[in-house]
């Protein structure tokens, strides 16, 4: 359907030219998901957003798990937010990175502190590659368009970072 969206994987050769070697699709694409909105990709594990996905609620978002087996990429997972919504957009604008075992996305829409306030959902990989959401992140003193979640998240070990463009103490974002 129109904008399905699609993921394409490059690899570079031994020559130094990268090549095409995969074209990512979801397995349920539907119009307006905006399939490949936001990609990440660590070792063998590639996660992609669709932002538009209404499988849980109308573009309430959904991220699907890719890994390579035996030489091609497979579609293996899809995460949805524990408690998605209506017009949660989760992983939105490149708010999706994968790190290791722990899997970060951004969902601005989410009224968890207010309208737009937004949220940060975290998934962890058990030892068979099987994601499980660990965690729902709201800013304590968040409030309607702040956008936490928006267009940057970020994990490292047991540190994670989400910026909230909206958020207006001093006008500037944090």
């Amino acid at each position: 359907g129109s904008n399905s969206g699609a993921a394409y994987v490059f690899e570079q050769q031994s020559n130094g030219t990268w090549k095409q070697v995969a074209t990512l699709k979801a397995d349920n694409a539907g119009s307006f998901d905006y399939f490949g909105h936001s990609v990440a990709i660590d070792g063998n594990t590639i996660a992609v957003g669709a932002y538009g996905e209404d499988t849980k609620a109308s573009s309430a978002g959904m991220i699907y798990i890719f890994r390579l087996v035996a030489g091609s990429w497979k579609q293996v997972q899809k995460l949805t937010a524990s408690d998605g919504k209506s017009n949660d957009y989760l992983a939105r604008e490149g708010a999706l990175e994968i790190r290791g075992n722990r899997l970060i996305a951004g969902a601005y829409g989410v009224d968890t502190k207010g309208s737009l306030s937004g949220a940060a959902y975290i998934w962890e990989a058990n030892a068979l590659g099987v994601w499980t959401q660990t965690a729902k992140l709201v800013a304590t003193d968040g409030q309607s368009s702040d956008y936490l979640g928006r267009y940057g998240v970020a994990i490292e070990g047991d540190v994670a970072v989400v910026g909230a463009n909206g958020e207006d103490t001093k006008a500037s974002g944090a």
